[in-house]
């Protein structure tokens, strides 16, 4: 899902294309980038393009201060967001 060097694949949540900020590649890491605790509103959640079914997911993280971790899987786009709100990634993590 990701190549440790593009954010290929993946878009930001309810929108057509990646955030333009707020998200990094760095040493083959994904980080989201500190914003005082507001990380949804700085360059907000992030979903796979692709939906997936079975699969193993596995993954190392570390929180920024301010942060949380933030991660789900098998969530559709279908409901509304609101401020904050966290969509996770359809069919992912």
């Amino acid at each position: 899902m990701f190549d440790g060097q593009t954010m290929k694949g993946w878009r930001g949540a309810y929108k057509k294309s990646f955030p333009a900020k707020g998200w990094a590649v760095k040493d083959g890491v994904l980080e989201v980038q500190p914003s005082n605790g507001g990380e949804s509103t700085n360059g907000g959640d992030i979903v796979t393009e692709k939906e997936y079914g079975a699969f193993i997911f596995e993954f190392d993280f570390k929180l920024t201060e301010g942060a949380n971790s933030g991660v789900k899987y098998f969530v559709t786009e279908s409901e509304k967001p609101g401020i904050g709100h966290r969509t996770g990634i359809p069919g992912a993590g």
